[in-house]
């Protein structure tokens, strides 16, 4: 449960997912024996990490970057939390922010660098081959998508709206070591959220045509 994430979540869409949550019936479930040993079976210990490492705050955007910017930060960073998997871990298990998005390992899985590194990330994918990998789980000149991630792509990235793609290929390709924040409310960042740029767009449409072939 990526809680550290979704604490950037803005009120109003944590409430929109309880209220999703909430129009499902009921199931019923036995929760299942807690087998951690002491002293990790006592939930109480968790207050002390995340007094440590989670800090309780919405996510703000940088007034200095466009909104699809912001809004493909607010989607990675929080609920997408795509830094869940592809941020190594402290000895602690929180996210070691110093080597953000540089890649981990995750059940088994190698969660590759996703940062904007030229060499070892994704900085020099281009844009459409970054539409077609989280559309459709792959990019013909990188690989396609598998484990975890390809379960990402066949339960969440291939139903976001076009524009959050956009959006999610904006932001990891452009440096961006530590969350970015500012005084100004999330939802002057993603209200009538449409502009992208014009390359970007091409991309889409580039791949939207050859998906169509």
């Amino acid at each position: 449960m990526p809680f550290t994430s979704y604490t950037y979540i803005t009120d109003a869409d944590a409430l929109a997912i309880k209220a999703y949550l909430f129009s499902l019936p009921p199931v019923h479930a036995t929760a299942p024996a807690n087998t951690l040993t002491f002293p990790f079976n006592q939930r109480w210990g968790m207050m002390l990490w995340s007094a440590l490492f989670n800090r309780d705050t919405r996510f703000e955007p940088d007034a200095s970057r466009s909104l699809e910017w912001n809004r493909g930060a607010y989607l990675a960073e929080a609920l997408a939390h795509c830094g869940e998997c592809h941020t190594p871990r402290n000895l602690a298990f929180a996210l070691d922010n110093r080597k953000k998005f540089g890649g981990a390992l995750i059940a088994g899985w190698r969660a590759f660098n996703i940062s904007s590194d030229k060499a070892t990330g994704i900085g020099a994918w281009r844009d459409d081959d970054l539409i077609s990998y989280l559309s459709i789980g792959h990019a013909a000149r990188h690989g396609t998508a598998s484990g975890p991630m390809g379960e990402a792509v066949d339960m969440r990235f291939s139903q976001l709206a076009p524009e959050d793609i956009l959006a999610l290929v904006a932001y990891p390709q452009r440096p961006c070591n530590t969350l970015a924040r500012s005084a100004n409310d999330i939802g002057a960042a993603c209200a009538g959220f449409s502009p992208y740029s014009p390359h970007v767009r091409s991309a889409w449409e580039n791949c939207v045509r050859r998906r169509m072939r």
